[in-house]
């Protein structure tokens, strides 16, 4: 099963697509979408819908995980309220034009953590560990989607 998960900040948008059987999970690749820096939110709302679009066209997962944070303590400030908006574009992106069934939940750091170290593989945990922070959030709710 391949599965993609999003981490988004109010700064970027990180990304994993992850490939997940019975025996092992392996991080195919990872990557981070930076919106533009434009005056206009609609600008920067159909770059992300575009590349998000780009990466489900060529990686073509069966289910993306998307790290929800618009219920989290804060979510009334501007990052926050970015951030969120940049999941409601991910939502859309991947949903509407591919119907990939799309996971989006509020989880906290340690919930991500325990899910990660259920994985002890050896190889595995040596590509986790060259991956930074909040694409190791992308891999840890790729894998959460692919728990379902």
């Amino acid at each position: 099963m391949k599965s993609f998960g999003f981490s988004c900040t109010s700064k970027l948008i990180s990304w994993a697509c992850i490939s997940k059987d019975d025996k092992q999970v392996r991080i195919l690749e990872r990557g981070k979408i930076k919106p533009p820096k434009a005056d206009e939110e609609e600008l920067v709302l159909t770059a992300i819908y575009k590349d998000a679009q780009e990466l489900m066209e060529e990686w073509k997962p069966d289910l993306v995980g998307i790290k929800e944070i618009g219920h989290m303590a804060g979510a009334g400030t501007d990052p926050l309220r970015t951030a969120s908006k940049f999941t409601s574009q991910l939502i859309t992106a991947c949903f509407i034009p591919f119907q990939r069934p799309v996971y989006s939940d509020v989880k906290q750091k340690r919930t991500i953590e325990k899910v990660l170290n259920q994985y002890p593989d050896k190889k595995f945990q040596q590509a986790l560990s060259k991956v930074t922070k909040e694409q190791k959030n992308a891999v840890g709710i790729a894998l959460m989607a692919a728990e379902r």
